[in-house]
Formats: structure tokens, C-alpha cells, sequence
């Protein structure tokens, strides 16, 4: 397991995706709130939990915990896990 935070900006400007990546989300469909006049994604952080592939030989991403959990609208109440997104 590892705890990550969403956004992480490289030395030369790039920025990265890391929980995004993990799921198979789409980074510029995340909703952003607006602060201070500019508009800014919210903080997010993970913690990413791994099994291992024995056909790929590798670690996956299985789930990840959120420190925001998004709401599940069916049953009223926030997810406690969230699963990568089929491809």
C-alpha cells in the first residue's frame, strides 16, 4: 500500500495524475472549485492498495481509499473503496 496525492508536478512543469491513473479516470472530466477568482481541482489524496498480476509478473493497483470518498447516489452514503474503471 502506498499514500499518494492526486497531482503531482514535476521538476520541468509536467504535471501527473497518479489516483486518476490508477482508476482509469479521466483527469480533465474531475470537477474543479473555484477559489480565491481562479479555478482550481480539489486536493485529493489516496491510498493505493496492490495485488499482484501473475500473468503480467507485476504489481496492480486493486483499490483505492480515498481521502475524499465520492457518493454513492444509490444507496446515500460515501464509497469506501474505489475500483479501476474497466478500459
Amino acid at each position: 500500500m502506498e499514500i499518494i496525492a492526486d497531482e503531482i508536478v514535476e521538476s520541468g512543469g509536467e504535471v501527473n495524475y497518479p489516483i486518476h491513473e490508477a482508476l482509469n479516470w479521466n483527469p480533465a472530466k474531475w470537477r474543479t472549485v473555484w477559489q480565491s477568482g481562479k479555478q482550481q481541482r480539489p486536493e485529493l489524496f489516496g491510498a493505493l492498495i496492490h495485488s499482484w498480476n501473475p500473468i503480467l509478473e507485476k504489481p496492480e493497483v486493486f483499490q483505492v481509499k480515498l481521502s475524499k470518498p465520492l457518493i454513492d447516489h444509490k444507496k446515500g452514503k460515501p464509497r469506501k473503496y474505489e475500483n479501476p474503471a474497466k478500459r
